[in-house]
């Protein structure tokens, strides 16, 4: 099975992987069992290289570009100095993954993590008129520098209701509300927002977005507008304008201004309220790049662990954890790792939210008796390998997907479980056989995403144990003091980058739970969550919360941070 989203060619991987022996920094012996790993786990020989190394993530990007003969540009600090980068839209740098980082009359300069993908840069030479020196950078630092896209929308939408109002006044018709609509929806796409909130009040309505998992304010614009601005989502979602007192559920599409073949789904939501009409709007990239399961931030020992279990034929993945927990991103990145042409590869989701090549997706549809559970019973006489199941909410559907797991089919699914142990007392509440969890559920992974320190304002202050006595439990206390008496925490101070908060991006944090014999015991006995946790424990299961402190010392997040999405851990 040939390696699958490898940025390296096999010639330039072997030429790394020779400089790295020739650098003393890896021996024969260790490149030897770097490449049986490498078959064995269908993942680049030069990733599992470098981890082997003691390269910083700009040592490795460095090696990366000089086999493609570019320069490369450390992004991590990188602030603007003139608004070249604005002549690339926000959106069209993010769906590229090209960031114009400087221009003078000869050349743009012109970043990016993936060579391989030239469109977009063929595209952005045309537009400039000149020719594009390349860079390449780290994914971490190209998402953090594509921060500086986001902007104060406030002057812009301000000009727009006054040029409404204006219209109004002389009895003119005017495209202002489209443009208006336009600008907050390409904003809330730029800022990477995962929702964005059009609420009414009595006076005014607001918007609102969510991003990094925080809701924040925008915009305050007034209430006479509000109902047009609705009616221009339901035309361009295709509801019915003349309904304002039952619920409406559509979607619509942004479309890439640079590029017409990027694009971000949007689910729309509209209910009504005592004040007027409340829209949600769910933002979901239709675009697969960026799923990669070395990404989510698992430990390396339970990366060895979900690449182990998805490689098994049979049985069943499940991810727990509330709405917005990354649960889809993380099923979907071990789709992406296993999509391969020789495997029929088919999921049921309510809503599909990431298109994918190589997967047949089928979407949940009440109006038409399309439900997880009847999709589902048509998938598995569809000869699949590979079964994704959005949720399991019910009886029938859990029952359905313990057996195609039974009957030689990889099933992923979620569940809505605080924790990882109680995903098999849930199952027994479905009725599933106990013989049927114990014999089909080959591992639960609980998670969270906690927000991750702004890289552009973060400090860091030694404490003592003693001093941090004062605002911390003793059990954090127990798991820092592992380290050391003498302990380096870290904050983001606040800037203009993390709207000062100190935060920015997110990052997962997870306890994985596999089923050993002993724990087949303990289901097949109707043991409970806190008994089949105490065991995994004692297996080496490390809880969310004790993940969370790890990625504390390594200064990714804030022991704050992990309090408030994991403290039930």
């Amino acid at each position: 099975m040939s390696k699958k989203h490898q940025l390296l060619s096999i010639e330039q991987e072997e030429h790394i992987l020779n400089s790295l022996v020739a650098g003393n920094l890896l021996t024969p012996t260790d490149i030897k069992d770097v490449r049986r790993q490498s078959e064995l786990e269908d993942m680049p020989a030069f990733d599992l290289a470098i981890e082997r190394t003691n390269l910083s993530g700009a040592q490795s990007g460095q090696l990366i570009a000089r086999e493609f003969n570019w320069r490369f540009t450390d992004l991590s600090k990188w602030k603007p100095t003139s608004n070249a980068h604005t002549l690339v839209t926000g959106s069209m740098a993010r769906s590229r993954r090209i960031l114009l980082f400087a221009l003078d009359d000869m050349q743009a300069s012109v970043a990016t993590d993936d060579p391989r993908d030239m469109r977009g840069v063929h595209l952005l030479e045309k537009k400039l008129g000149r020719p594009a020196r390349m860079y390449f950078a780290m994914h971490n630092d190209l998402k953090s520098a594509f921060r500086w896209y986001k902007t104060d929308i406030k002057p812009a939408a301000e000009t727009l209701v006054k040029r409404h109002q204006d219209a109004v006044r002389t009895g003119i018709q005017d495209d202002s509300i489209p443009k208006l609509l336009d600008l907050i929806m390409r904003h809330a796409v730029a800022s990477g927002a995962s929702d964005l909130h059009i609420e009414p009040h009595r006076n005014e309505f607001i918007i609102r977005m969510r991003v990094d998992g925080i809701m924040q304010q925008e915009l305050t614009l007034p209430m006479a507008i509000h109902e047009l601005v609705i009616l221009r989502i339901k035309v361009l979602a295709k509801l019915a304008t003349d309904e304002h007192m039952m619920p409406q559920d559509g979607k619509l599409a942004i479309i890439d201004e640079d590029d017409v073949n990027q694009r971000t789904d949007v689910r729309i939501s509209i209910v009504p309220t005592i004040l007027g009409e409340k829209c949600v709007m769910r933002l979901m990239t239709a675009m697969e790049r960026g799923l990669n399961l070395n990404r989510l931030g698992l430990a390396r020992s339970d990366l060895e662990i979900m690449k182990r279990q998805a490689a098994r034929s049979w049985g069943m993945i499940l991810v727990t954890g509330p709405t917005g927990s990354g649960k889809t991103t993380t099923l979907y990145s071990v789709l992406k790792m296993l999509n391969d042409p020789e495997d029929n590869l088919m999921t049921i989701e309510d809503p599909v939210e990431y298109e994918m090549k190589g997967l047949t997706q089928i979407q949940v549809n009440s109006q038409v008796g399309l439900s997880f559970a009847t999709g589902l019973r048509t998938i598995v006489r569809q000869d699949p390998d590979i079964i994704l199941v959005g949720e399991i909410r019910d009886e029938e559907t859990a029952d359905i997907a313990v057996n195609a797991a039974m009957t030689g089919h990889l099933v992923l699914s979620t569940l809505h479980t605080n924790d990882a142990a109680t995903a098999f007392p849930r199952l027994l509440e479905m009725n599933v056989e106990p013989f049927l969890v114990a014999s089909t559920v080959n591992i639960v992974v609980a998670q969270r995403l906690v927000r991750k320190i702004c890289t552009h304002c973060i400090r860091s202050e030694e404490s003592s144990l003693d001093e941090l006595a004062n605002r911390l439990p003793i059990h954090a206390l127990e798991m820092l003091g592992r380290q050391n008496t003498k302990l380096r925490l870290y904050r983001g101070m606040g800037c203009s980058m993390c709207k000062f908060t100190g935060y920015l991006g997110r990052q997962g944090i997870f306890e994985i739970l596999e089923v050993t014999p002993e724990i087949k015991k303990m289901i097949m006995l109707h043991a409970n969550a806190d008994e089949i946790a105490v065991q995994a424990k004692k297996q080496g299961m490390r809880t969310m919360f004790e993940d969370g402190i790890d990625k504390v010392i390594q200064g990714i997040t804030t022991i704050e941070e992990v309090y408030r999405v994991a403290v039930s851990t």
